[in-house]
């Protein structure tokens, strides 16, 4: 059964950093970031959004052969749409938090509104 750790928080929180990071220190692990998968930016529903992290996350799965680390919103609730993810994978989440003037700068350095 392999390791799959999923690093979740919110926009800014730092879950590409942390991806760069680790794909640099930890070398016997696969890291995946969703941004790297061109993130859209049309959607007009939460459903939209929602099933496109829920279609992103069996993708990269499809793809793991090792212990392996996603970068990306991936919520617990939203996982457990794999029928078969007890038994391909030992998972773990972590969530990233920061304050909000950190999470505030690190957007606008974006371009990000500085109202979000």
């Amino acid at each position: 059964m392999k390791n799959l750790f999923i690093v979740m928080g919110v926009s800014g929180s730092g879950k590409s950093t942390m991806a760069k990071q680790l794909n640099t220190l930890v070398k016997n692990y696969d890291v995946y970031e969703f941004d790297d998968l061109g993130v859209p930016t049309d959607f007009t529903t939460i459903k939209q959004w929602i099933d496109w992290r829920v279609e992103r996350t069996d993708v990269l799965m499809s793809k793991m052969t090792k212990d392996s680390v996603i970068c990306g919103t991936v919520l617990p609730y939203e996982f457990i749409r794999f029928n078969d993810y007890k038994d391909r994978f030992n998972v773990k989440f972590c969530h990233l938090t920061l304050d909000a003037v950190s999470i505030r700068q690190r957007l606008s350095a974006r371009g990000w509104d500085s109202n979000c």
